[in-house]
């Protein structure tokens, strides 16, 4: 759990707020994203809490959504929101995955936060906070795990 996080006991909704949005497509002028049953409802700014669900305060972060493919080769400093495209909405145009790319309502919560501000310094891409896969936050520590307790095929 991140540090200023709290969380009341309502599964499936979730509020990320105090963060810079990247939309799939540029920086948005919000703050914060509002999750419910694995859905992006609301994107704007200052948007509160419904009674019980999670917080998660993002200051310093920005939020992107989920990877698609994340091998890209940003060349020049003026072009990394490009770059930060070409591994979301782009692909996920390009491969007809409508439900998914961008930071949009109606859209799945694949979502990624990373410490920084990717479209200044795309290394920040590499300082993970958190992972959502349809809103449900993902357990690297236990992924991590079970990678070293796999046993060869």
């Amino acid at each position: 759990m991140l540090a200023g996080d709290s969380h009341d006991g309502a599964a499936g909704d979730l509020l990320i707020c105090g963060v810079r949005v990247f939309d799939g497509t540029r920086l948005a002028p919000a703050d914060s994203v509002l999750i419910h049953g694995g859905l992006i409802t609301q994107v704007g700014t200052g948007l509160t809490a419904p009674p019980g669900a999670r917080t998660v305060g993002g200051a310093g972060c920005t939020l992107l959504p989920g990877l698609i493919d994340g091998h890209v080769h940003a060349q020049r400093a003026d072009n990394l929101a490009q770059a930060l495209a070409a591994a979301t909405s782009v692909p996920a145009s390009c491969f007809g995955l409508t439900d998914r790319g961008r930071i949009s309502p109606g859209l799945r919560a694949d979502l990624l936060l990373v410490d920084g501000d990717p479209t200044a310094d795309i290394t920040a891409t590499r300082d993970i906070r958190a992972i959502w896969r349809s809103g449900t936050e993902f357990d690297r520590d236990t992924y991590r795990a079970q990678l070293a307790n796999a046993q060869p095929r």
